[in-house]
């Protein structure tokens, strides 16, 4: 996964493991364009004034037909996706043109299965935290370490620096008496604990 922290102007930007690539706005709007094609899925809270309100799907079109309302959204998608891609917004639009012409999707795409977003991140001086839709959430340390802990907690994946990668229930990880792991697992519950506490006040 890479990221991209512009929350100074507009926002996170992201691209998934799986090639999806998002922005989770300062408006805490979620705007999702989909692996390989130009799908996009705009998702905003219930709630507007809550953080950790649930999201429900306000609209799904494409990169080349959308409502007026989410121009500068699906501009500023399609920037970040050019940026993790390396290339410019032309290169963006043409692979747009091409995806379309090769899946004849119109201008009424982007519906179907909930494509994987991130709900909610926050950044500390050693990580950065996602929590995404599925209630799942991952650290990435900056010296490219990573955990994910799963829905409902009960396991822990962890990556380490040279991308071995490991999967063990909390419990065990936390009576591992690896030293650095449980470190590690203590820096990821802080983060997650005080996101917690953002999203309650």
């Amino acid at each position: 996964s890479k990221w991209v922290d512009f929350s100074s102007r507009y926002g996170l930007g992201y691209e998934l493991a799986d090639g999806t690539a998002g922005v989770l706005l300062n408006d805490n709007t979620k705007i999702v364009l989909c692996p390989s094609s130009i799908n996009v899925q705009y998702w905003q809270p219930v709630n507007e004034s809550a953080l950790d309100s649930e999201d429900f799907m306000q609209c799904a079109c494409t990169m080349r037909d959308y409502p007026t309302d989410l121009k500068k959204k699906v501009q500023l998608l399609e920037y970040f996706k050019s940026y993790f891609d390396g290339s410019g917004a032309k290169a963006c639009k043409e692979r747009a043109a091409v995806a379309e012409a090769e899946s004849g999707v119109g201008a009424v795409g982007g519906g179907g299965a909930v494509n994987p977003y991130v709900r909610r991140w926050m950044r500390s001086k050693h990580a950065i935290v996602f929590v995404m839709h599925d209630g799942s959430a991952q650290c990435n340390f900056f010296d490219h370490f990573k955990l994910i802990l799963w829905p409902r907690g009960a396991n822990v994946s962890i990556i380490d620096k040279n991308q071995k990668k490991a999967t063990l229930s909390l419990a065990n990880a936390l009576q591992s008496g690896v030293a650095d792991l449980l470190l590690r697992l203590h820096t990821f519950m802080e983060i997650l604990q005080e996101l917690a506490q953002k999203c309650a006040a």
